[in-house]
């Protein structure tokens, strides 16, 4: 995504790391940081910073995404 260093990425399992390439990339890290926030306010922060992505996604990318950040979650615990 333009304007965004390559330096953000997301650890997928223990030592693999996600690039942000794209809104779907971007997408999938606001989800997972929403699902993992320590409090309510940070996890409704991380979703309005995500808001205006999911406007070029389709829904079966949105779902994909959820599902995604989900195993993402998962993984940390």
């Amino acid at each position: 995504s333009p304007g965004m260093p390559p330096s953000y990425y997301i650890r997928k399992t223990k030592g693999e790391k996600m690039m942000i390439n794209d809104n779907y990339d971007a997408l999938v890290m606001g989800l997972y940081l929403a699902i993992i926030a320590p409090s309510e306010a940070k996890s409704k922060k991380a979703l309005a910073l995500i808001d205006g992505m999911v406007e070029s996604l389709t829904e079966k990318q949105i779902e994909s995404a959820k599902l995604e950040a989900m195993k993402l979650a998962n993984n940390e615990r």
